[in-house]
């Protein structure tokens, strides 16, 4: 399965189940978004695999409280300073790209733990709906 069926596969019910229409982001915003990761040399690998989210839809607009930057968002590079790339939260948790790996924490610890790191933004999302939604972390 592609990568991008796989991530389109996690969001579509939760933008279903809001009346929420999927929608990339346009060449602009894409183009913005590889111009700032470039100013910040942040890892073309990295930069691909978010291109190739924002391709999918341009962010998630804070839908059961999970809120995913839209791409041209100057929040994505708010803590760039410590090294990381904040690319979503729900609730008090972060996902965010930190040391070479996306991680889910919160605002105090990068990751949960080991278990909480990834090689992939698509791993990433995977795990992030599974503990929201099979760990009974969902209130």
């Amino acid at each position: 399965m592609s990568v991008q069926k796989r991530i389109r596969d996690l969001l579509e019910p939760l933008f279903m189940e809001y009346g929420k229409e999927i929608r990339p982001a346009d060449k602009t915003a894409i183009d913005i978004l590889k111009r700032r990761t470039a100013e910040r040399n942040i890892p073309a690998e990295v930069t691909e695999q978010l291109v190739e989210f924002y391709m999918i839809t341009n962010g998630v607009p804070c839908l059961d409280s999970f809120e995913l930057h839209a791409c041209d968002d100057e929040m994505i590079f708010e803590w760039w300073e410590y090294g990381e790339l904040w690319i979503a939260r729900r609730d008090m948790d972060v996902l965010r790209w930190a040391g070479g790996i996306f991680c889910l924490g919160d605002a105090s610890n990068v990751s949960f733990g080991a278990e909480y790191e990834f090689g992939s933004l698509a791993e990433l999302l995977e795990a992030a709906f599974v503990y929201r939604y099979h760990s009974g972390n969902d209130d």
